[in-house]
């Protein structure tokens, strides 16, 4: 079978043939390069209508530099040499005795019959058979006759390029949806709540939520007054009471007990007691001495401190 030059770019060189299915005659080009077919049905065999058909498809395609074809009489007349002139093409034929040497158009012969065929026993269109075959990828490749000869992707019925991005979303999709199977929906947190971090594979310090600054990651401060980001998967939250630890009270019990007000003195800043334990405690000792504004110690925002029973001393 005789090998054609194959040229870089489409329509540049084109074959020709034609065939008979189903009671009637057909006409065939295909380009050398992108193997895109151009199929039209003949109402005869003259060379008019053959050529009459070839210029329809070389206007859509642009004018070629080579048309190949068998000696058929459509292609050997001299109305056919005039056409080739005309149209500013070389025409080149195949052995007169030989024709298989033509084997580029043998074979898009037989692929549109197939597809022909095909679709005539399917009861489908004819002409989506040859659109889904234009837009097919090529053995070898990954673009089809279609994006070769056009340079874009023909859209079809048929999944196309732009399909194929949902597509490959499914699998991310169906991921997600095993990961969320396997693992606990953990319930967003709210402001001010009380979380335990994790650190080191324990649910250490506590903190309280300042803000929710993605999805799934908070702004905590710990009692201490540090602040951390974390995801919502390591924080616990918890009914505990928050309670923020300033350097001056660290360590030390506190009372909640409003400090005094007012221009006091040594004799009405007295230990915070209530008014029954001081009348019992003055019926009982007369002599107990009573706490003075020396002996009062106040955090910085004023709370009294009262210090447990073992560091007082009589």
């Amino acid at each position: 079978m005789e090998q054609h030059e194959v040229p870089e770019k489409p329509w540049r060189k084109i074959v020709a043939d034609l065939f008979t299915l189903f009671g009637k005659n057909f006409l065939v080009v295909v380009d050398y390069t992108s193997n895109y077919p151009e199929v039209a049905k003949l109402e005869d065999l003259s060379s008019t209508n053959t050529i009459s058909h070839m210029k329809s498809i070389m206007t859509r395609h642009g004018l070629p530099s080579v048309v190949v074809s068998d000696n058929g009489p459509q292609f050997s007349s001299r109305e056919f040499r005039q056409f080739a002139m005309q149209y500013g093409f070389k025409h080149v034929t195949s052995s007169p005795e030989y024709p298989q040497s033509n084997g580029k158009a043998e074979q898009a012969v037989q692929i549109v019959k197939r597809l022909l065929k095909k679709a005539k026993e399917n009861d489908e269109d004819p002409y989506q058979a040859l659109l889904n075959y234009r837009t097919s990828p090529l053995s070898g490749s990954d673009r089809s006759p279609g994006e070769i000869s056009m340079n874009r992707k023909l859209r079809t019925k048929l999944p196309s390029a732009e399909e194929h991005v949902t597509m490959h979303k499914l699998p991310d999709i169906k991921q997600k949806r095993y990961y969320d199977h396997g693992s606990n929906q953990l319930k967003p947190l709210e402001t001010t709540d009380t979380v335990r971090v994790r650190g080191d594979g324990v649910w250490s310090e506590k903190a309280q939520v300042l803000a929710r600054v993605a999805p799934n990651s908070y702004l905590v401060e710990l009692e201490m007054g540090r602040r951390l980001r974390r995801n919502r998967r390591y924080l616990l939250k918890t009914q505990e009471r928050f309670v923020p630890v300033h350097d001056d009270d660290e360590r030390e019990k506190e009372v909640c007990v409003d400090p005094p007000s007012g221009g006091a003195t040594a004799s009405t800043n007295q230990s915070a007691v209530t008014p029954e334990a001081a009348q019992s405690s003055h019926s009982t000792d007369q002599s107990q001495p009573v706490s003075t504004m020396s002996d009062v110690r106040t955090t910085r925002s004023g709370r009294i401190i009262k210090l447990p029973s073992r560091y007082v001393h009589d």
